[in-house]
């Protein structure tokens, strides 16, 4: 799958259930880790592959907005490899 293709589904998964700010930070954290792995020299298939399906992803972080009762917030609001 495209990094676009990723993106676009991860965006409807997520807007499903979340508001359009918590949407539009997770899509720009994904957006970036894959580009830092593109950076790397490994492919957008690749690095979509490893991450799995986006639908998975959204529920987890659904899950998590569920369980705390709060707005979800990424470890970082941009990916970081150097945290």
């Amino acid at each position: 799958m495209t990094k676009k293709e990723f993106l676009i589904r991860l965006k409807r998964a997520l807007g499903n259930d979340l508001s359009g700010a918590v949407v539009q930070e997770n899509v720009e954290y994904y957006s970036s880790y894959i580009d830092d792995e593109i950076g790397k020299g490994r492919s957008e298939a690749e690095v979509t592959a490893e991450l799995g399906d986006p639908w998975a992803i959204a529920k987890t972080i659904v899950d998590s907005v569920e369980n705390r009762g709060q707005a979800y917030e990424p470890p970082h609001s941009r990916y970081n490899p150097y945290p």
